[in-house]
């Protein structure tokens, strides 16, 4: 790839729903064009294959895509190879005429794992794509200026915006699977999908478990479940808003009531991401909650064509990540998912011989933040009653 400079400094955020931010490495430009030279996209199987042979080896354009994510990288011990977070994104592949088994087109509209497989990514969640160095602090406005009416020649009162910083430390995240040397072998679009959906199911659940649900407890980072709360009537912006008490079975007024208190905090306006996240047991039991009684609509709608369902008009999804009974309501843009460039990958063609399978690890780095945690509301006992 061309030698290129990196630029450290962070842009102004441009969150956009399920969109990356843009960073300023060139990275992603690079390696868009060297798979126009190479004609073919990056293969993930290539790597294994040759990182499990004897001795291990890597060429082409692969070898190239590492010792440019390596420079990148300066500061992190590289044991294995390292790939492009492309390689574990859903593509559009065909396939050529000469040779059969290898791919030569694709989508240069490459979807990120985590958005495609992640319930915070469905729901809108802001992906900081392709970060180097940090840790990254991003500013955050806490309070404005303000404005008053005056005489044409009062003194106006001087007042100044108030900004704190978000920090993002990447936390290493890991992933193992075990493939057969027969599968790797092989040089068919499938099984290179096959092999993709393997590595990157894993990393994008884990990290979705850890927004919804994650400890805090370094190395893992804090979820939206283990957010400090605010007390009542008050919406400070590092802690969740004023829990949501049902009391008993679902309501429409206890529904209504997670965006009245999102809409209190004065902090939270719609921009297209206000979206519901619950946990086992709350879509069965809405789906037959009627809004008021005798009428024909529930809380939870399921239109037919579409994987997720609808709450008050709002995107809404099930997951097993949450306990039972759990409700998230919020403005999915404020969550903050950080990955930085490239992932290093570790083939060991050892520990499995016997059986002619590869041990395959995955490791990259991550960090979950939340630029304002009151823009979420959660219930403070089960949606399932």
């Amino acid at each position: 790839m061309p030698t290129s400079t990196y630029d450290l400094d962070l842009p102004a955020l441009r969150p956009q729903t399920l969109l990356p931010t843009n960073q300023t490495t060139d990275f992603s430009r690079n390696f868009r064009q060297l798979e126009k030279t190479a004609k073919r996209p990056y293969s993930l199987a290539k790597v294994i294959r040759e990182r499990g042979s004897q001795p291990p080896r890597l060429t082409g354009f692969e070898m190239e895509v590492h010792q440019e994510l390596c420079a990148l990288n300066r500061g992190h011990e590289v044991m294995g190879t390292m790939i492009p977070m492309q390689a574990l994104s859903r593509r559009d592949l065909s396939v050529g005429t000469y040779p059969q088994s290898v791919q030569t087109s694709v989508s240069e509209d490459v979807i990120p794992f985590l958005r495609y497989r992640a319930v915070c990514g469905r729901l809108g969640s802001t992906l900081l794509t392709d970060l180097v160095g940090g840790p990254w602090k991003l500013p955050r406005a806490t309070a404005t200026g303000g404005s008053n009416w005056l005489a044409e020649v009062a003194v106006a009162t001087p007042a100044e915006a108030a900004f704190d910083q978000i920090t993002l430390t990447s936390s290493r995240i890991s992933a193992n699977s075990i493939v057969s040397k027969q599968l790797v072998a092989q040089a068919q679009p499938d099984i290179e999908q096959v092999i993709i959906d393997e590595l990157s199911a894993a990393i994008a659940v884990e990290t979705d478990r850890c927004v919804l649900n994650g400890s805090g407890v370094a190395p893992q980072p804090l979820g939206i479940l283990n957010l400090p709360v605010n007390a009542a009537g008050t919406y400070a912006y590092n802690a969740r808003c004023p829990n949501v008490t049902f009391g008993g079975p679902a309501s429409w007024a206890s529904v209504l009531q997670f965006e009245t208190t999102l809409d209190e905090g004065a902090q939270a306006h719609n921009n297209g991401t206000f979206g519901w996240c619950v946990g086992p047991g709350v879509r069965s039991k809405w789906m037959a909650a009627p809004k008021v009684a005798t009428y024909p609509e529930f809380l939870w709608s399921q239109p037919d064509s579409e994987i997720d369902g609808r709450i008050a008009g709002r995107t809404a999804v099930n997951t097993s990540q949450l306990p039972a009974g759990s409700v998230i309501f919020g403005r999915w843009s404020d969550c903050l998912i950080a990955t930085w460039a490239g992932a290093e990958i570790l083939v060991n063609p050892f520990v499995r011989a016997i059986q002619a399978e590869h041990l395959i690890s995955l490791n990259f780095f991550i960090a979950v933040a939340f630029r304002y945690s009151s823009a979420f509301v959660c219930s403070a006992d089960s949606g399932a009653q």
